[in-house]
């Protein structure tokens, strides 16, 4: 009798296997592969192999036997048969009945090798039908050599299949009668591939080439380090798409969120066995460091950084992908420009002279620099036709004297217009006077000193400023220089903040009361450098042919020339006058109905005396020019509900108001 032992501890092995293909777990344990290698196999014989019926002969007629193994498996590639001694056994059938040390030895075929036909005494095994039913056989190995040859290899299988195995014995009569025994071990096992599964590597968008990598199923392996490259790319790591995990990487291009695998991570089971998983190489553009600093912090409050690709906003020296949109921003301070950027290096990003600045991240780090100046225009230098000004339109301009701002606007006689009233001559009474050269103020040549508000004394000399004489706007002292000042009320439609000035200090000296000037126009006069106040014709010119000599008058002349009344030549000037509301409503009542064209006179009233207010104010208005009546009175603008009288004169000493005319 044949028996045969099934191979213990290779049903071991095959269930140590499969508990580690189920209990696996890989790449944040998120994918199963249901598919896990099993084998198992059972002996159609229930064990044993029956010679019974050997009848040694002379010549030794060869007796033979055979068992069915039934192997089930889902390796459909296959597997091979071992048959071998047991580790307890030897390759011999041994005499179990009779006292004797007769045995039968195995065959010297050797598994692998060529099958042999049987020598006398001697048992062989088999899987080849054709070549057991030829008496050729091999020789049982030896426990030692069991898995050195298989007997049988199957390369493909169905789910159950069958391996017959064939023993012979050839049997003479130098070999005792007796039942001779022997032990034999089955080992089936799957194809290698069964156990094993391959990952392959894939550059995509990068370059170079990576060899794929065999996994034992089962067992925690660290995925082969990457060597692809990609010029002015991050490796990030491994996706099991070539769009990455979003969906979303394009030609590779990706973020963390796109990588399955990490570089060189150790993974168990990420594959079913006989399978090739392919991996693709998940890039991030190369980041580059992106400095962006404050040039002028007296000038610029704050800088915003916004990475436009990828939203949100980021600091100074943060590293930032090539091709990202960048969006640098200047805020100013109060009274402060933003005047651009400066690059560090133009040939990857040109500098700029926008306070928003987008640009695209170069591939190199990159250094912009925010650029910031005053925000101020003066008075002083400004010229209206080269200011771009179209008429209606307004701009913010400071003089340099005091650093007040006021509102000049192109008005329809394309001349660029105060549309505020002068201030000069500061609100604070102790404040010092201020001096006016032609640096400044409209003046030739020479020195000029103005007392600050309330305050009188001598317009070519700062000694008597010092003292504190109040300005008292009568014919006393009227050749003296005058300030007084009026904040704004709010109570009076129109209204602004005022300095009043009398005639000798508008026009710095020019005429005061009583002196015995009888015609003539300034040409100095309070109004910034590159400024003047308005003219008014003299005595015996037509204000309606000559607009440049008779600003107020030409000025109201083209809101309309109808409706007016009296002559506007010599003396009869005074009562040359309009009350339609064509000429009243842009000159000083109507800011909403005229809109740009709107001059912005204001019932800013007069000073009388040593009054502590100024009078009439809400009820009419009164505007200094540069030109003389005669002896005792100037020439002003003149209007109130009544109507407007643009060439109006009287009394030099009363302190009015002044708005002063671009020069050019």
């Amino acid at each position: 009798m044949l028996e045969k032992v099934v191979n213990d501890l290779v049903n071991k092995k095959l269930v140590f296997l499969v508990a580690m293909i189920m209990g696996g777990c890989f790449f944040s344990c998120s994918a199963t592969y249901a598919t896990a290698p099993y084998l198992n196999f059972s002996s159609g014989s229930g064990g044993t192999v029956s010679f019974d019926k050997v009848q040694p002969s002379s010549t030794g007629e060869p007796t033979t036997a055979s068992d069915t193994l039934t192997i089930n498996t889902n390796c459909t590639v296959g597997y091979s048969v071992y048959v071998s001694a047991t580790s307890t056994g030897d390759t011999n059938l041994t005499n179990s009945s009779a006292a004797s040390d007769n045995i039968i030895a195995a065959s010297s075929a050797t598994v692998g090798g060529t099958s042999a036909v049987l020598s006398p005494d001697t048992w062989g095994i088999n899987s080849n039908s054709t070549e057991a039913a030829a008496g050729r056989y091999f020789g049982l190995p030896t426990y030692a050599a069991a898995m050195d040859e298989p007997l049988a290899v199957k390369t493909s299988a169905a789910t159950t299949t069958t391996v017959t195995i064939y023993y012979g014995a050839k049997v003479t009569t130098a070999v005792a009668p007796g039942t001779y025994e022997g032990d034999v071990l089955y080992t089936v096992l799957p194809n290698p591939n069964c156990t094993h599964y391959a990952v392959s590597f894939n550059a995509n968008g990068g370059t170079g080439t990576m060899n794929n990598q065999t996994i034992t199923v089962g067992e925690a392996t660290a995925l082969t380090s990457n060597s692809f490259t990609r010029t002015n790319y991050t490796f990030l790591g491994w996706s099991t798409s070539p769009n990455g995990k979003t969906g979303t990487a394009t030609d590779g291009i990706g973020t963390a969120a796109d990588v399955d695998y990490t570089d060189g991570q150790s993974v168990t089971d990420i594959a079913d066995f006989n399978t090739t998983l392919p991996l693709y190489a998940i890039w991030r553009k190369t980041t580059y460091t992106l400095t962006v600093n404050n040039g002028n912090t007296t000038a610029i409050n704050s800088i915003t950084i916004t990475n436009n690709t990828k939203g949100g906003t980021i600091s100074s020296g943060a590293s930032v992908e090539w091709g990202d949109s960048i969006t640098v921003a200047c805020t100013p301070k109060s009274g402060y420009k933003c005047t651009g950027w400066t690059s560090s290096n133009t040939g990857l990003v040109p500098s700029s002279t926008n306070a928003s600045y987008t640009f695209t991240m170069p591939q190199g780090a990159i250094t912009l620099t925010g650029n910031g100046e005053s925000d101020v225009v003066y008075m002083q230098g400004w010229t209206c036709s080269s200011s771009g000004l179209s008429t209606g339109q307004q701009v913010t301009l400071r003089d340099k004297r005091d650093n007040h701002d006021y509102t000049v606007k192109k008005l329809p006689d394309g001349k660029c217009w105060m549309t505020q009233n002068l201030t000069l001559g500061d609100s604070n009474s102790t404040a010092a006077q201020r001096t006016l050269t032609s640096a400044n103020t409209n003046v030739s040549s020479g020195t000029y000193y103005l007392p600050p508000a309330g305050k009188q004394g001598s317009i070519t000399s700062s000694s008597t400023l010092t003292s504190t004489t109040a300005a008292n706007f009568s014919t006393s002292n009227d050749n003296q220089a005058k300030t007084q000042f009026r904040t704004k009320n709010t109570s009076y439609t129109n209204d602004s903040d005022t300095g009043y000035y009398n005639f000798y200090t508008a026009t710095l000296g020019f005429s005061y009361y009583n002196d015995g000037k009888t015609s003539g126009s300034s040409s100095n006069d309070i109004c910034p450098s590159g400024w003047r106040l308005p003219k008014t014709t003299d005595s015996g010119t037509n204000v309606t042919t000559t607009g440049s000599a008779n600003d107020f008058t030409y000025l109201a002349r083209q809101y309309s020339t109808s409706g007016w009344s009296g002559s506007a030549t010599g003396t009869s000037g005074y009562g040359y006058y309009n009350n339609t509301d064509a000429v009243k409503g842009p000159m000083y009542t109507s800011a909403a109905a005229n809109g740009n064209n709107y001059a912005g006179f204001s019932y800013a009233g007069y000073w009388d005396g040593t009054n502590t207010s100024a009078s009439s104010v809400g009820s009419y208005g009164y505007y200094w020019s540069s030109s003389v009546y005669y002896t005792g009175r100037g020439y002003y603008l003149y209007f109130s509900s009544s109507g407007v009288r643009p060439q109006y004169y009287y009394f030099k000493y009363y302190g009015r108001a002044v708005r002063c005319i671009a020069k050019s």
